[in-house]
């Protein structure tokens, strides 16, 4: 998937393998991201403030439904520079047992599937002092 500010393409991303951890009497789904940022080669800077994910699944009769918010530990700016770097981010979402429970009766002993779209503000150089949500 490609990250794009002002229909630039700011970074490719890769979504990791997702994990599932435990937290005090609840669980957390990481999904882990790679990115590769692209270099500025127009003498644009552009970035991408990355706030958060709502996330959605595929249950067993097609139907696609809400599972949550997922947010990351720490602010996640995805930037460009002169030369192409690296962005790895993860984006964590609670879940208390009965959710994940639910969610194991959604998708049936089958692979999960997931729609993640991302929220974050963008801004560019070319807009010094302004930024937006994408």
């Amino acid at each position: 998937m490609d990250l794009t500010v002002n229909s630039r393409i700011v970074a490719a991303v890769e979504i990791r393998p997702i994990q599932l951890g435990r937290v005090l009497g609840a669980f957390e789904l990481a999904i882990p991201f790679s990115a590769t940022v692209h270099a500025a080669g127009d003498g644009i800077y552009r970035s991408l403030t990355i706030s958060g994910a709502r996330i959605a699944m595929r249950a067993k009769n097609g139907q696609t439904l809400q599972v949550g918010h997922a947010v990351p530990d720490n602010g996640v700016i995805v930037r460009q520079n002169d030369n192409p770097t690296r962005a790895d981010f993860t984006l964590k979402l609670p879940l208390q047992p009965d959710q994940l429970e639910a969610l194991e009766a959604e998708r049936d002993e089958t692979d999960l599937s997931l729609t993640i779209a991302l929220q974050a503000r963008a801004a560019s150089s070319e807009q010094p002092g302004t930024d937006w949500e994408q």
